[in-house]
C-alpha cells in the first residue's frame, strides 16, 4: 500500500489512505517526528513540560502556543524533548532529624534591629505546644499559638473594599515574608495592600482591629521570580510602621544554613479554604503537621502525578507532606512552613507555594526553600 505523507510547518500529515494505520499505532508518527505521544498537559509549546506549567495552581497565561502534532488519541500530543532548555537536576541535600538547638545568634543576623523583645519563634508563653495532625479534628490554633502569622489584604479597585489575598509571616516588627505569587505584578502598587497581625486564630476583616492594621510602604519580589512555574517564589513586604509587642504577637526565626531542627515535626499554617483544614469558606487559622521530604524523592513522587515523568523540581523548592489528608491548599499561599528545635523554638524553613490538588496520598506539597534566600533577605533588610 502506498503511503503518501508530507511535512508542513513541522506537522506530520498523512493522506486518508494511511490515517487508519496511524490511528491504530502512533509509532510511525513518533519516529518520523522525533516525538512521543503524551497527555496534552505534559506538553508545553511543543516540548516536554519539565516545569509543570499549566498543571499547577500558578500558570503562565502569556505564552504563545506552537503548532501541535496530535496523536490518534484526542487528548494526546506528540511532544519533543526540550533539549535546548533542559538542565540536569541535581540534589545534594541532607535533612536533619536531630534535635540540636539552633544557634540563635544566626537568626538575630536575619532579624536585624528587631524591636519585639521576645525570642523569635516562641508562642505565647502561657500556651503549651500542641500539635494538630488529624484533618477531621475540628479544633484550631489557639490565640497566640502562632503569633507571627500575618494576613495580607488587597484592595478591590471596583468595590473599594479589601479582600484576603494570602498569608505571611512576621520576620521582624515591620517586615512580612510571603510568596512572590501573592504580590506578583503589584510592586508598584503598595498602597493597594494592608497587613494585619494580631495573633488571633480568626481571620479578621479590615476595620475590625485598626491598631493592628499596617499600610505597606514597599514590596520586593525576588528578581528571578518566574510566575509560569513559581520558581524563586518569595517576596518581602515592608510596612510603613512597626507592629507593637503584645502577648499574642512575635516574629518567626528564619532558617540558616547551619540551623538544626526536627524535620519530622514541621507545621504549615494558613487561613485556606481547602477541605483538608475544615469547612469550605472557614476563616479560622489552622495548622497541619508534615514531614520534610528528600528532594529527589519529591521529584519522583510528583512525576507520578499529572505533572508527568519529565517534570523537574526546581532547586528553589523543598517538599513536605505526601500523607493523605494532611496538606496545605487553596488560600494558604505565602504562609510559613516551620520546624521546631529542641527548645520548641520554631524556625521557618519554607513558604507555601504550590501543589497538585490537595492532601492526596504520595503527593507532597511544594514550598519555597527559605535557606536558599538568606543572603537576599538579609541584603534587603540592610537597606531599611
Amino acid at each position: 500500500m502506498l503511503i503518501l505523507c508530507i511535512f508542513y510547518l513541522s506537522i506530520f500529515i498523512c493522506s486518508n489512505e494511511s490515517r487508519s494505520i496511524l490511528e491504530k499505532n502512533d509509532t510511525a508518527l513518533e519516529y518520523l517526528n522525533s516525538c512521543e505521544c503524551v497527555p496534552d498537559y505534559q506538553c508545553y509549546n511543543g516540548t516536554f513540560n519539565t516545569l509543570g506549567i499549566g498543571t499547577m495552581t500558578l500558570r503562565n497565561k502569556d505564552a504563545k502556543p506552537v503548532p501541535e502534532i496530535r496523536c490518534s488519541e484526542p487528548s494526546y500530543i506528540c511532544c519533543r524533548p526540550n533539549i535546548a532548555d533542559r538542565v540536569e537536576t541535581k540534589f545534594n541535600v541532607s535533612l536533619s532529624t536531630s534535635k540540636t538547638v539552633e544557634n540563635v545568634s544566626d537568626s538575630s543576623n536575619i532579624r536585624q534591629e528587631l524591636k519585639l523583645e521576645k525570642t523569635c519563634g516562641k508562642p505565647n508563653p502561657i500556651i503549651g505546644v500542641r500539635i494538630f495532625s488529624d484533618p477531621n479534628d475540628i479544633s484550631t490554633v489557639i490565640d497566640g499559638e502562632l503569633p507571627w502569622m500575618a494576613s495580607i489584604y488587597r484592595k478591590n479597585q471596583l468595590k473599594g473594599t479589601y479582600y484576603f489575598k494570602c498569608a505571611g509571616s512576621l520576620i521582624n516588627d515591620r517586615v512580612v515574608l510571603t510568596a512572590g505569587h501573592c504580590v506578583h505584578g503589584a510592586t508598584k502598587k503598595p498602597a493597594d495592600f494592608k497587613i494585619l497581625a494580631n495573633g488571633k486564630k480568626e481571620l479578621p476583616n479590615i476595620g475590625d482591629d485598626p491598631k493592628q492594621e499596617k499600610n505597606v510602604e514597599k514590596i520586593v519580589i525576588h528578581p528571578e521570580y518566574y510566575a509560569g512555574a513559581a520558581h524563586n517564589d518569595i517576596a518581602l513586604i515592608f510596612l510603613e510602621e512597626s507592629f507593637k509587642e503584645n502577648r499574642n504577637l512575635n516574629s518567626l526565626c528564619i532558617a540558616q544554613n547551619n540551623s538544626n531542627y526536627d524535620s519530622s515535626k514541621c507545621l504549615a499554617a494558613g487561613w485556606g479554604t481547602g477541605n483538608h483544614f475544615g469547612t469550605e469558606g472557614e476563616k479560622i487559622l489552622r495548622k497541619v503537621q508534615v514531614t520534610l521530604m528528600d528532594k529527589q524523592k519529591c521529584q519522583q513522587q510528583l512525576q507520578k502525578s499529572r505533572l508527568g515523568q519529565n517534570f523537574e523540581l526546581h532547586n528553589s523548592f523543598i517538599c513536605a507532606g505526601g500523607e493523605e489528608g494532611k496538606d496545605t491548599c487553596k488560600g494558604d499561599g505565602g504562609g510559613p512552613l516551620m520546624c521546631p528545635n529542641e527548645e520548641e523554638t520554631y524556625i521557618q524553613v519554607g513558604i507555601v507555594s504550590w501543589g497538585v490538588d490537595c492532601a492526596k496520598k504520595n503527593i507532597p506539597g511544594v514550598y519555597t526553600d527559605v535557606k536558599k534566600f538568606n543572603e537576599w533577605i538579609l541584603s534587603n533588610l540592610n537597606e531599611v
